[in-house]
């Protein structure tokens, strides 16, 4: 597979159309991101297309306000979720609330809330031509001194703005690399990488990033009455609750990483126990079968639980278990600084917070920590300076107006462990999920490509795309729209 994408992006230099190339650029992008076959950057074709853009489309221009502070460039924000609620937390930071630009359709709902927590409001997305969405994003973003990205790892619009809006008026980028286990565009633009991990910080070595490194982290909720101090707990031997939440894919077994044998040997270990998994499908995730048969009513598995009924359930929990093989991130950290008891195991998809280092190799380990509960209070310290919101917010803006670059904690307090390599496909890369989107875009305008990749699947996801681009043909007749 990787062979048929260095090709693909061979076509993109060699498309005579500079609107096609940005277009089928964004394809790539994206089949590079959810494929995952060991691509994680693209910096020769970010500076190939940039050029050309600047040479065929005519001059830019800056827009009339420039020498603004702070511009925030997000792709497409969500109501919910890590990567939007990060950007807010950032945008809180600044003594003057900073702008902000979107550049992907968003819902007004969505929008209307996230264009709360900044002064000014851009909408690139209403130009729809990728050439003068460029053009358009380049006046805003040079009107800037500084400009920081939240964008989707296929995002190469924003890129090639960010590249031209650099040489108009020396404006700096800063990239927050929220996607940072997988491939993104943006190595050749970002004068400042920001660190969210030490996972991160690891696959990056295998990117041609131009600009600078600093360690950021990712800011937590800080409890409202001081830190939570851990104290030694008896064995267990009453009625206790085991919580676990995420989305389902966080559960799903991955190679020999897998929740269920501690929840095995939580339940058999403790007779009176009760495991509450939130998160998982019933219907789909098959793997769940076997343990909800064997463990009846003491296992309770659940696709969604309202927020207030959650916040029930968590406080009547004896013990917050972290999601695996793929962990939940800062909301483990989350729960610990705010005296949670948690454990878990430890995931090859790691480095995102201290708080890891209260997890187990294995159900033993967890099995003892559970009757022998205690946290040492270095750890919980070594989370605040990693998570806490004024430690962030102080690397931050260290970095934003002085110029001050911090290493990354993570690897001073915690042992690496893990391997950048769990998430990606398996060798041969047959084994892949493809957008419905992205392959008919390339099958429009490189479907040599897309026969090749097509051609590359395993039977299943073959399968599984055509039942896809089934669906949404049938949503386009429903829509009347085209493609």
């Amino acid at each position: 597979m990787k062979q048929i994408l260095a090709e693909l992006a061979q076509s993109i230099i060699a498309e005579p159309s500079l609107e096609h190339a940005l277009e089928l650029a964004q394809h790539y992008g994206n089949l590079c991101w959810t494929m995952n076959v060991g691509i994680y950057d693209n910096p020769a074709l970010e500076q190939e297309l940039a050029k050309r853009l600047k040479a065929e489309s005519g001059p830019f221009k800056m827009a009339s306000f420039e020498g603004r502070d702070t511009l925030h460039v997000v792709s497409e924000p969500y109501l919910t979720g890590g990567h939007t609620r990060l950007m807010e937390k950032l945008a809180g930071m600044h003594d003057v609330l900073p702008d902000l630009m979107i550049t992907r359709p968003t819902h007004g709902d969505v929008a209307g809330k996230v264009a709360s927590y900044f002064s000014q409001t851009y909408r690139a997305d209403a130009v729809t031509a990728y050439i003068e969405r460029v053009r358009y994003m380049v006046s805003v973003m040079a009107s800037y001194e500084r400009v920081v990205l939240h964008i989707h790892p296929d995002d190469i619009t924003t890129v090639v703005a960010s590249i031209l809006a650099k040489e108009l008026s020396g404006t700096c980028i800063y990239l927050v690399n929220h996607a940072d286990h997988t491939f993104t565009f943006g190595s050749a633009a970002a004068d400042v990488y920001f660190e969210l991990s030490s996972y991160g910080r690891r696959v990056d070595q295998e990117k041609k990033i131009s600009g600078c490194k600093s360690f950021l982290g990712i800011p937590v909720k800080m409890p409202a009455v001081g830190l939570a101090e851990g104290e030694a707990m008896e064995r267990a031997k009453g009625d206790l609750l085991f919580l676990s939440a995420g989305s389902d894919t966080k559960f799903k077994p991955r190679r020999g990483a897998d929740l269920r044998p501690l929840i095995r040997a939580l339940l058999n270990e403790f007779p009176a126990a009760r495991f509450v998994v939130i998160g998982p499908n019933l219907l789909r995730n098959v793997w769940w079968w076997p343990m909800k048969i064997r463990f009846a009513g003491r296992l309770k598995l659940m696709r969604h639980l309202p927020f207030d009924e959650y916040t029930q359930v968590a406080r009547k929990a004896s013990f917050f278990v972290d999601s695996h093989p793929f962990p939940g991130g800062t909301a483990f950290a989350e729960q610990l600084l705010a005296g949670q008891r948690c454990v878990g195991l430890v995931s090859p998809f790691q480095g995102y917070s201290p708080a890891d280092k209260v997890k187990s190799v294995d159900p033993a380990g967890v099995i003892n920590r559970v009757a022998n509960y205690q946290i040492p209070t270095a750890v919980i310290e070594q989370v605040v300076c990693v998570n806490g919101y004024e430690h962030v917010k102080k690397r931050y803006l260290d970095c934003l107006y002085k110029r001050r670059y911090s290493a990354n904690l993570l690897d001073e307090y915690c042992q690496w462990t893990g391997d950048i390599c769990f998430m990606q496909a398996d060798e041969g890369a047959r084994n892949v999920d493809v957008s419905a989107k992205a392959f008919l875009g390339i099958a429009r305008l490189a479907p040599v490509s897309a026969r090749a990749v097509f051609l590359r699947l395993q039977t299943n996801k073959k399968i599984k795309l055509m039942a896809k681009l089934l669906l949404q043909e049938g949503r386009r007749l429903v829509l009347g729209k085209g493609w």
